[in-house]
């Protein structure tokens, strides 16, 4: 599988002259996928597929308000340090969350690993009291 970059040609020295920096470190991960279908590591447990645009979505519930909190907070930092960034409705102890490249309308492998890396925080957050 081809990443975004490859299949367009793009020498580095075009990306860099082109391309915003945060599309840079986006594209090169990003891939496409044969006859739209993603490739088996893009199914994420719990995430359903979506269209319009198309993008991962799930939804947490929290047992307390302490719980969904920290895991917000959690996510926060992660995109901080990711620079990639969900779309998020949160209702009484219910947070949605809606992942995807916005640039691209499109589930990249960015998305997959924000998806599983937030997985990761719901169930961490779990366990503090």
């Amino acid at each position: 599988m081809k990443s975004l970059i490859e299949a367009v040609g793009m020498t580095p020295m075009e990306r860099e002259h082109i391309l915003p920096s945060y599309l840079q470190k986006i594209l090169p991960k990003a891939q496409i996928f044969v006859n739209d279908e993603p490739p088996i590591e893009a199914h994420v447990d719990d995430w359903i597929h979506l269209q319009d645009p198309k993008r991962l979505s799930r939804t947490f519930y929290f047992e307390n308000r302490q719980h969904l909190t920290m895991f917000m907070f959690e996510v926060l930092k992660y995109e901080e340090v990711t620079q990639h960034y969900a779309d998020f409705v949160i209702k009484d102890m219910i947070v949605r969350a809606d992942v995807w490249t916005h640039d691209l309308n499109d589930v990249t492998q960015t998305d997959i690993d924000y998806a599983r890396e937030i997985d990761s925080i719901f169930e961490d957050v779990k366990f503090f009291s």
